[in-house]
């Protein structure tokens, strides 16, 4: 509940809901006093709901807080938000939704969304990340050849 109550892509009304959970339970969330990541100078940390996270530096991200996709339709949603950042240059926030996706649409093998998660790592100079992504949907075409 405290990171949620943090995070900046949490809506105001999921948050007021939180709050008031809270009240009603007689507990106030805190947040962890010190926290198992360090952030570089001019770095930023995009908490995901895979618990990973973004961490880059803060020009790659958007100024404005990330939208929620709706998790349950498809993963051309969060391609289509990645795309549009990335267009504007928030290569971090592209990441994000990239993540986000995969993480919710993981069981359909998007190879889509894995696809262009690799393209933004190459750009941000995350090659070992794209190498192992790359690894993970040829594991994925293996497993759909047999």
């Amino acid at each position: 509940m405290a990171q949620h109550l943090c995070y900046d892509f949490i809506n105001v009304e999921k948050k007021k809901l939180i709050t008031d959970i809270a009240r009603a339970g007689h507990f106030q969330p805190q947040e962890e006093e010190n926290p198992a990541i360090t952030l570089p100078n001019g770095w930023r940390f995009l908490p995901s709901s895979d618990g990973v996270g973004t961490l880059a530096p803060a020009e790659l991200f958007a100024p404005q807080p990330v939208e929620q996709c709706d998790r349950y339709k498809s993963p051309a949603e969060f391609v289509k938000a990645a795309d549009r950042e990335a267009n504007n240059g928030h290569l971090a926030t592209a990441l994000h939704y990239l993540r986000e996706g995969l993480w919710f649409f993981w069981h359909a093998k998007p190879f889509t969304l894995a696809r262009r998660m690799v393209e933004v790592y190459v750009l941000i100079n995350r090659a070992e990340l794209a190498d192992e992504l790359t690894h993970t949907m040829n594991r994925w075409s293996e497993a759909e050849e047999r």
